[in-house]
């Protein structure tokens, strides 16, 4: 896989501040730390890619969608793409399996470069981690389920259409928080990351810049199983967007794992 972005060098430099261990160490001490990456360019696809309805091929799986395609560039880039043109519509992708679960007092994050195009203003989209659902939006919002991640909605796109919003909620609540760290740029990657305590607070990273605060509110509950999460929709009816991830990483401390 390729490094997209201009940050090529913020994955060593986001594990070291972000309290979790290098790769290497990962691997030396599996007791205590996990580390998986999806990368795209190690999925070996089937011919239905670009169908949708439940199908399963390798890791990944599409749960829901109106619309769209899931598919997969050289070198190595997984394109969500909402092929929609109408509010609500498009396709939501997730891994087969759970990559972690939260448990308090133990610490998970993931690192994630993505890109949002044609065009970023009038996108709901998710990029992050969500326990299972069927759809990640509903209505222009985001579902009744815990999740943590980046990502938008008609929510959020009223309030900064170009912002990077923080998204989470916890036990099921439907009431979703959103912290909007920084601006995005049209069809321009970003590497963005978090880092959760447990079930108690996160701190957030936007292309090598640590944001000033620490988000203390909604992460999701403990024993919730979280799988790595995709989704791109259209809102409102001016666009056709598509997401495009090239990079998804999760370390967590091993009593948070599955």
């Amino acid at each position: 896989m390729t490094i997209q972005g201009t940050y090529g060098l913020c994955p060593n430099q986001f594990w070291d501040q972000a309290g979790l261990p290098s790769a290497d160490a990962c691997n030396e001490r599996p007791d205590q730390f996990k580390r998986k990456v999806l990368d795209p360019a190690d999925i070996v696809w089937a011919a239905e890619v670009t169908t949708f309805g439940g199908t399963h091929f390798d890791s990944l799986v599409v749960t829901a969608a109106t619309t769209g395609t899931i598919t997969l560039t050289t070198p190595g880039v997984l394109l969500v793409d909402s092929a929609a043109t109408a509010a609500d519509l498009g396709v939501c992708v997730q891994t087969k399996n759970p990559w972690l679960a939260v448990t308090a007092g133990k610490k998970y994050g993931v690192l994630s470069c993505y890109k949002v195009t044609d065009t970023l203003i009038g996108a709901q989209y998710f990029n992050g981690l969500m326990e299972i659902v069927t759809a990640t939006h509903g209505s222009g919002v985001f579902v009744s389920k815990d999740y943590v991640g980046y990502g938008a909605d008609a929510t959020t796109i009223a309030a900064d259409s170009d912002g990077c919003f923080f998204v989470r909620d916890s036990a099921d609540s439907g009431t979703e928080a959103t912290t909007n760290i920084g601006t995005l740029v049209e069809d321009t990657y970003a590497w963005v990351g978090f880092v959760v305590d447990g079930i108690s607070s996160a701190r957030v990273w936007l292309n090598g810049v640590w944001y000033a605060t620490t988000i203390a509110t909604k992460m999701p509950a403990a024993a919730t199983a979280l799988y790595p999460t995709f989704a791109c929709l259209c809102e409102p009816t001016t666009s056709d967007p598509i997401l495009a991830v090239s990079h998804f990483e999760a370390r967590w401390e091993v009593d948070t794992g599955i």
